[in-house]
């Protein structure tokens, strides 16, 4: 499971820095101006108060100009080791032969990371046995080579996928 937790310990961590950044610089603009250090320190709070919001504001501002969402973190390895376990269920669903399901997980994979090449595989498998899908599963896999490098191995299995469809067709259309 994600943590979510995290982001509230970070902004925590940035609001105590920045309040004791503007408490610190408040009460030494106090005592220098010969102010109270109180009216000093209530200056400096407010100051680090309106510190974090700018730089909130900032952030949004330059992810929006750079139209990238703010909330959205790249895929990173802890998740794909995360979503392993989904891609075990549907491929064991697959080969149970619960193609219906096993095509819902992939899409739910899928959902959460959509450049996640062995999910797309994956459903490219499901669609081409389970359905008999041969334009999607084709493209996926198109979609699959063009994303992996000729030398990992989930390039292989797509390649190795791409021959047993065409070997396929090629069958049944010399059957007709």
């Amino acid at each position: 499971m994600i943590d979510t937790n995290k982001k509230y310990v970070n902004n925590a961590g940035i609001w105590v820095l920045a309040l004791l950044f503007g408490g610190g610089l408040g009460t030494y603009f106090g005592v220098y101006y010969e102010l109270s250090a109180l009216t000093g320190l209530i200056i400096g709070l407010t100051a680090g108060m309106a510190a974090f919001g700018l730089t909130r504001g900032i952030k949004k501002m330059v992810a929006l100009l750079g139209n990238t969402p703010s909330k959205v973190r790249p895929m990173g390895k802890s998740l794909r080791n995360e979503l392993q376990h989904n891609i075990h269920q549907a491929s064991y669903l697959k080969r149970s032969g619960d193609y219906q399901n096993a095509l819902n997980t992939a899409n739910l994979i899928l959902k959460i990371d959509p450049d996640y090449p062995e999910a797309l595989l994956l459903k490219a498998q499901i669609l081409w046995e389970g359905f008999q899908n041969e334009k999607a599963a084709s493209a996926i896999v198109g979609q699959v080579l063009m994303m992996t490098r000729k030398a990992d191995a989930i390039h292989q299995r797509a390649l190795w996928l791409a021959t047993d469809m065409d070997d396929e067709i090629g069958i049944a259309e010399s059957a007709r």
